[in-house]
């Protein structure tokens, strides 16, 4: 086993380390070989793959989660950080595999981290999320919560014409007017997402670990549209045309996970063995209508 530990000293002196300062992230970059980018991605110079463990006890976060705890989670906490180039199979029996211990002063005890934020943008576009994570010695709870709130409102207006060919003793001569038309939309699309992940983990003993997750994401997309449209026909028809499009769409669905899983480690190392059960699950309904309403000449009217 290859270990590198980094240590932010707690000593009395006046001046900070400069490791301890900022966040999580921020420590882990001041560690030689070690890259963290702005999704929350660990890379290890040396090995394919990283996994992060927390007091010596795998992290499992899924991705949101690692993003929120490297990037909210104040640094301070850190007592050391130790890098595994090799590590033994107490903690990976994966040869390629590199681990990033990260030993808190919750180490012994319990650890709790609560995040809240809200992203806002001018689309209109709002995304608050949660995220939740607490750990003792036998058990470890995560979970992390999004939304998503979108509406784009567009409108739009034009005319167009339409030509044939005018024909004259069997020769074109020129070019008829066949129809012109006018027209004006307003369209509104809203979006609501949400995706919710909830994790448990419970390790009797230093060979065991039992896990059970549960993931949802619910999605609404609504559309609605509203045009007036003037059409005048020469040829074909002829007459004035004034008439509306109504239409409505409403999109439901719903994608999920559910799993639970058992792993022993064996005394000689590199052996493992695990069981792991679980199931994904989606369902939904998507509804459209479509309306055109003719001001002079209802006979017309129909749905679409």
């Amino acid at each position: 086993r290859s270990v590198s530990s980094f240590l932010l000293t707690r000593s009395s002196d006046l001046e900070i380390p400069k490791a301890r300062q900022g966040t999580v992230s921020d420590a882990l970059q001041n560690v030689p070989g070690v890259k963290v980018d702005t999704e929350g991605n660990i890379s290890l110079r040396g090995v394919s793959e990283v996994e992060l463990f927390i007091n010596d006890r795998p992290s499992r976060f899924d991705e949101d989660s690692q993003k929120n705890y490297l990037q909210q989670v104040n640094a301070s906490s850190i007592v050391r950080i130790e890098v595994m180039t090799n590590p033994s199979a107490q903690y990976t029996s994966s040869p390629d595999t590199g681990v990033i211990n990260i030993i808190t002063d919750a180490a012994g005890g319990y650890e709790q981290h609560l995040n809240i934020g809200l992203h806002i943008n001018t689309q209109p576009n709002l995304s608050p999320w949660f995220s939740y994570i607490w750990n003792n010695e036998k058990w470890s709870f995560n979970a992390n919560v999004k939304g998503k709130f979108s509406g784009v409102r567009k409108r739009s207006k034009g005319y167009s014409y339409s030509f044939v060919d005018h024909i004259e003793n069997s020769l074109p001569i020129g070019m008829d007017t066949a129809y012109s038309t006018r027209y004006s939309s307003n369209d509104t699309s809203l979006n609501y997402e949400a995706e919710v992940f909830l994790k448990a983990e419970y390790r009797p003993n230093s060979r065991n670990d039992f896990m059970a997750y549960f993931n949802i994401d619910p999605k609404n997309n609504k559309i609605s549209s509203h045009s007036n449209t003037y059409r005048r026909e020469y040829i074909h028809d002829i007459g004035e045309y004034d008439y509306t499009i109504q239409s409505e769409g409403n999109q439901q669905f719903t994608f999920g996970a559910v799993g639970m899983g058992w792993q022993h480690r064996f005394a000689r190392p590199g052996q493992t063995f695990g069981i792991l059960l679980n199931s994904d699950f989606d369902f939904g309904k998507d509804s459209n209508k479509e309306k055109r309403v003719f001001k002079d000449h209802p006979e017309l009217n129909r749905d679409l």
